[in-house]
C-alpha cells in the first residue's frame, strides 16, 4: 500500500515538497543534450562542383578543337584541284543492246500515240443531243404528269417519337400513290398527286402552263378527316396557293371548281 509519510507540521512539509517539484521543472527545462543533433555545418565545394564544371570546359575545348582540325581539312580538299582519274568502273557488255531496245520502244510509243491522235470517233455527241431533245419531247406530250428521268430521293429526318419507336428515314419508296387529278387554282390549270405512307400525306400540284410545281404535307389522319364523304374530292375542293405555297382552306368555305 501507498502511505503518507508522517511529518511533524503539515504545511512546511507541503512548501518544501512544491519547492522541490519547481526545482525539478527547472533542471528539466535548462537541461542540455548529451548528443548534437544540429545540422551539419554546409561545405560549399559540394555545391558548386567546381571539379565538374573544370572537366566540362576541357571536354568543350577538346572537340572545338577537333571541329577546327575537320574543317580546315575541309577546306584544303574542296581547295584543292581535284586530278581527272580515268574511271575503272567495268562497262556493260549489253549497253549497246539496251539502248537499240529503249529506241525500239520509243518509236512505238511515239508511233501508237499518232495513231490513236489521228483516229475519228465513232460516236457523236451532237447525234446523242439531238436524240435527247426528241426523247424528251415525246415524253413531254405523252406524259400527263411532269417525268424526271433521274429522280433524286427525297427524304425526311425522324421525328423524336419515330426514334423512340425505332423507325428510320421515309423515302420516297415507302409511298403510295392515292390519287392523281386535275384542278383549278387561283384561275390555272394543275395537275395534282396525293401519296401517303400511312402516317403523312403529300399533295403536290404539277402546273400545266410551265415546269413550277408547289406542294403540301400534312398528317395522314387530319387528311383523312378533311377528306369526309366525299374521299380525296374534298381535299381537290379545298385547294389554294397563297404566297406561292399550296395549303388547304378551312374546311368551312367551299368554292367550285
Amino acid at each position: 500500500m501507498y502511505r503518507s509519510v508522517p511529518t511533524s507540521n503539515r504545511l512546511l512539509s507541503k512548501r518544501w515538497s512544491d519547492r522541490d517539484q519547481q526545482q525539478h521543472q527547472y533542471r528539466l527545462q535548462t537541461a542540455k543534450p548529451r548528443v548534437d543533433s544540429a545540422s551539419p555545418r554546409p561545405c560549399p565545394h559540394l555545391k558548386l562542383r567546381l571539379k565538374q564544371q573544370q572537366l566540362t570546359e576541357d571536354r568543350c575545348t577538346e572537340i572545338e578543337r577537333a571541329n577546327r582540325i575537320l574543317l580546315e581539312k575541309m577546306s584544303i580538299v574542296l581547295s584543292a584541284k581535284r586530278p581527272n582519274y580515268p574511271s575503272l568502273r567495268p562497262g556493260s557488255l549489253n549497253r549497246l543492246l539496251r539502248k537499240r531496245a529503249l529506241a525500239t520502244i520509243s518509236s512505238e510509243n511515239q508511233a501508237l500515240l499518232r495513231r490513236l491522235k489521228q483516229q475519228t470517233p465513232n460516236y457523236s455527241a451532237a447525234q446523242w443531243r439531238v436524240t435527247e431533245r426528241r426523247t424528251e419531247e415525246l415524253l413531254r406530250l405523252r406524259c400527263e404528269f411532269p417525268y424526271q428521268l433521274t429522280p433524286r430521293p427525297r427524304t425526311r429526318s425522324c421525328t423524336p417519337v419515330e426514334k423512340r419507336k425505332g423507325r428510320s428515314a421515309v423515302t420516297e419508296e415507302d409511298r403510295f400513290v392515292v390519287f392523281r387529278g386535275a384542278t383549278v387554282i387561283e384561275d390555272h390549270e394543275y395537275l395534282v398527286e396525293m401519296s401517303t405512307d400511312q402516317r403523312l400525306f403529300w399533295i403536290v400540284a404539277f402546273s400545266r402552263d410551265g415546269p413550277e410545281s408547289v406542294s403540301m404535307q400534312l398528317a395522314y389522319t387530319e387528311a383523312m378527316e378533311r377528306s369526309g364523304s366525299l374521299g380525296y374530292d374534298e381535299l381537290l375542293t379545298a385547294l389554294t396557293i397563297e404566297d406561292g405555297t399550296l395549303c388547304l382552306r378551312p374546311s368551312g368555305i367551299q368554292t367550285m371548281r
